[in-house]
């Protein structure tokens, strides 16, 4: 299958190809990977400083401070998907997280029987609740009404934090966006990051979810 992979803010796709490097070998070789990069220049995030070279640039998608930086996220999202596309899934970390599901719940919301850009989601250590969409395109920045849009991803999806990560678990109900049965969670035991070699049976435990999701996308 073909994957589109999007970085958290503050880092960049070579060093997502490193935090997803575990996963992606555990998974096999019957999916391809295309990491693409943000646009707008960042701090690194604290720790990534270990696998980044001496002053390697590093992106996000949006700036939250700039509503206007976030609509423009997701025209260009359209235009990539559009020339670059299909994709069958998408692996999203942090920030990234918030943008996939924000942009899923519109597309639903516009048009419930419609087709979804993929047909699975992995949504990585998501920090913020998914965005309300229409008050973005009116410069605000505001969470979704999670009871209101309970459900409304249609497409299984696979939701991976860590418990020590305190943004994550802040916003662990967001997940609730999507349909309930076709959605998988596992919850590891360390911070904001990637499960990877330092944690083989996280790795395992989230693969396992990851194919479950995959599986139920085939089976669709």
């Amino acid at each position: 299958m073909r994957i589109l992979c999007l970085h958290g803010a503050g880092t960049n796709s070579r060093i997502f190809e490193i935090q997803t490097a575990a996963i992606r070998y555990e998974l096999g070789d019957n999916h391809t990977y295309d990491f693409v990069e943000g646009t707008i220049p960042s701090t690194m995030y604290p720790g990534v400083d270990v696998v980044a070279w001496k002053d390697e640039p590093v992106y996000a998608y949006f700036d939250e401070h700039h509503p206007e930086s976030g609509f423009a996220a997701y025209h260009y999202l359209e235009e990539y998907l559009h020339d670059e596309g299909p994709y069958d899934g998408v692996i999203a970390f942090s920030q990234a997280g918030t943008m996939i599901l924000t942009y899923l719940i519109h597309l639903a919301k516009k048009d419930p029987r419609a087709e979804m850009p993929f047909k699975f989601a992995i949504i990585l250590s998501i920090t913020h609740p998914p965005l309300d969409y229409q008050e973005l395109q009116k410069g605000r920045v505001m969470a979704i009404d999670l009871e209101g849009t309970a459900g409304i991803i249609p497409i299984p999806t696979a939701h991976i934090w860590g418990s020590l990560d305190e943004a994550a678990s802040q916003v662990a109900t967001s997940n609730s966006v999507c349909k309930a049965d076709v959605r998988w969670v596992y919850v590891h035991g360390r911070g904001h990051e990637v499960p990877g070699a330092g944690s083989k049976d996280d790795v395992t435990q989230t693969v396992n979810i990851i194919r479950r999701a995959v599986d139920a996308a085939s089976n669709q």
